[in-house]
């Protein structure tokens, strides 16, 4: 009888081990809420649905790929790469957009930024310009520069130029007078 009595209580003990420990977990966890879970591992076989995966790349302090929440937006990816370096240019970036599964953001340099938004025909490029090189196009103003970044960040990069009529505010009248002052290149 004494052997029964000490067996329950061994068993009662150790469940309550197990609880305890499995609410520590948890609770450690729900302290992870800043948009970033972690690091990407060599395997992504084990990423949960939950998760997203990005890459950060240029000027920011550890370039890498990423794992973030669904919810996070481009300055999380940033602040998990480090943040960035004193050389980035961000005129082309919309830190606020959120994030997708599989994108990947370039930060580049100021001296990066300002080679490659003029082609060497001298027209203005759609993927790397920044909002002064945009409003430099006959139409293109503050708001417009802002939509056409905003799009080329949530988008992706413009295949065409044509792609410029997919920008709210655009049409077919504004598109004609810049056409030939553009590319994607």
């Amino acid at each position: 009888m004494n052997l029964i009595k000490k067996s329950c209580i061994a068993l009662i003990l150790l469940s309550a081990c197990l609880i305890s420990a499995c609410s520590g977990r948890s609770y450690f966890d729900a302290g992870k809420s800043n948009g970033v879970v972690s690091e990407a591992s060599k395997d992504s076989s084990d990423t949960p649905a939950s998760e997203w995966i990005v890459e950060v790349s240029g000027a920011v302090a550890s370039p890498g790929v990423y794992h973030v929440k669904p919810d996070s937006r481009v300055c999380d990816a940033i602040a998990a790469a480090g943040g960035c370096t004193d050389d980035a240019c961000l005129d082309d970036i919309n830190q606020a957009a959120f994030l997708k599964d599989g994108q990947k953001i370039k930060i580049r340099t100021s001296a990066e930024a300002l080679s490659s938004a003029q082609s060497q025909d001298g027209k203005v490029n759609l993927n790397s310009a920044s909002a002064d090189e945009l409003k430099t196009l006959p139409g293109i103003g503050d708001a417009k520069a802002s939509d056409i970044l905003s799009y080329r960040n949530e988008s992706g990069p413009f295949q065409s130029a044509e792609d410029l009529m997919n920008v709210p505010g655009i049409k077919e009248g504004m598109y004609n007078k810049i056409k030939d002052k553009v590319t994607v290149d």
